[in-house]
């Protein structure tokens, strides 16, 4: 599994046999792929009441109607192209690809363009809109971010040990990364200072916030808690036995996990 995602009703999953929807909590799971030419599914965002599918060497997908048919979003740029991430910021669209960095379009179903002035790294991992700003992170070049929705791009701090950022997040003004083989960092002035005390696993491919806590989903350790900003963490595995987790979602006052098996696993928040 790769991605989830809710828009407040269901809750979305993806990964290599398609896409999958829960009406209850996730408790049950039918698939959802009429319309999909390819079931590798790598992203789902909900954007604007409409769900979007990015796939492995095969652009994306649109469903209207919460993922009940899809319909491809054709375009030269999309030809055999992983999309990752889709979000939407500044009342434009923008699509996080492996090798052709990151596309911005008007229209939903575009024309797209390469944005990636400053970039310097076409193959993102991550993309997120938080507080006004894009943020990118790289399959081994750190994170970058746009003030001026994507019309450039500047790297955002120094002292990652290995730059593989698989996700960003914020707890109010500070600003957290999760990376494949160092674990997690905040950006403090202009270094990032390694977070990751109780951490038994520091290949981290998810992290989120909800309130003022912050998880983290690892390759081979399960999840862990943190309660204090990052400075010191526990695990949260309890009743899992699947450790190798690849994606995290917050919905209201609920955690969920998706594992490399397929499965999802879910926890009630404190």
């Amino acid at each position: 599994m790769f991605a989830l995602a809710s828009d407040g009703a269901n809750v979305y999953m993806g990964g290599s046999g398609g896409v999958f929807v829960s009406d209850d909590g996730g408790d049950s799971w039918f698939p959802s792929n009429a319309g999909l030419e390819t079931l590798n599914i790598r992203a789902i965002s909900v954007v604007n009441g409409a769900l979007y599918a990015g796939t492995y060497r095969d652009g994306y997908y649109i469903s209207s109607d919460q993922g009940g048919t899809w319909g491809h979003a054709e375009g030269a740029l999309f030809d055999r192209l992983t999309v990752r991430a889709i979000t939407r910021a500044g009342g434009k669209y923008f699509a996080a690809t492996a090798g052709q960095g990151v596309l911005v379009a008007e229209d939903s179903k575009g024309p797209w363009t390469p944005t990636n002035d400053g970039l310097g790294f076409l193959y993102i991992v991550s993309l997120r809109a938080i507080g006004g700003k894009l943020y990118a992170g790289t399959d081994g070049r750190g994170l970058f971010e746009s003030d001026d929705d994507g019309a450039s791009w500047s790297k955002v701090g120094s002292g990652l040990e290995k730059p593989f950022v698989f996700a960003s997040v914020t707890i109010g003004p500070r600003l957290f990364v999760a990376t494949y083989g160092s674990g997690v960092y905040e950006l403090v002035g202009d270094v990032w200072e390694s977070r990751s005390l109780g951490l038994a696993d520091l290949n981290v491919r998810a992290l989120v916030a909800a309130g003022d806590r912050l998880y983290a989903g690892t390759t081979e350790a399960g999840v862990f808690e943190s309660v204090d900003g990052g400075m010191s963490w526990t695990e949260a595995n309890d009743g899992w036995s699947e450790a190798r987790v690849r994606v995290l979602l917050v919905v209201g006052e609920e955690l969920y996990a998706g594992t490399a098996r397929g499965g999802v696993y879910k926890a009630a928040l404190p």
